[in-house]
């Protein structure tokens, strides 16, 4: 496990999700909105989706309808641009969609490190599966 879907219109900030998950050591693939995520999620090698609420396109509504209908115990990640009122409402439905968790942008890094590592296991790097291999072999 440790793939994890990043689906954000905002290219610098899909990047930035990217590059965090990567230091973490989690394999990132992305979408700029959910068009294709039931696709993606069909080839079976996502174990999470982080995603965008406000998209053109597929949003982050239709996104976590589309997972939910084809995987409903594949864990999603809601981000939203801003905290208002009338954003409390949207939080909460996201919740009802069945996001795991509903963050705000700009994300806190470690909360949201904390949720993926919660929900989804890293993968090791190649070279600690070879030096595990290694030791059991002597």
């Amino acid at each position: 496990m440790g793939k994890i879907l990043v689906i954000d219109d905002s290219d610098d900030y899909r990047e930035y999700l990217m590059t965090l998950l990567r230091r973490d050591r989690y394999e990132v693939d992305s979408l700029p909105n959910g068009f294709g995520v039931a696709a993606r999620i069909k080839e079976g090698d996502v174990d999470a989706v982080i995603t965008d609420l406000y998209m053109p396109g597929a949003d982050g509504f239709e996104t976590i309808s589309a997972v939910k209908q084809q995987q409903p115990e594949l864990p999603v990640i809601a981000v939203i641009g801003t905290s208002n009122s009338s954003d409390d409402c949207y939080l909460h439905l996201m919740k009802l969609l069945g996001a795991a968790a509903v963050l705000v942008k700009p994300v806190d890094e470690t909360a949201l490190l904390d949720i993926v590592r919660r929900l989804v296991s890293p993968r090791p790097y190649p070279h600690q599966d070879i030096a595990h291999a290694c030791a059991r072999e002597t």
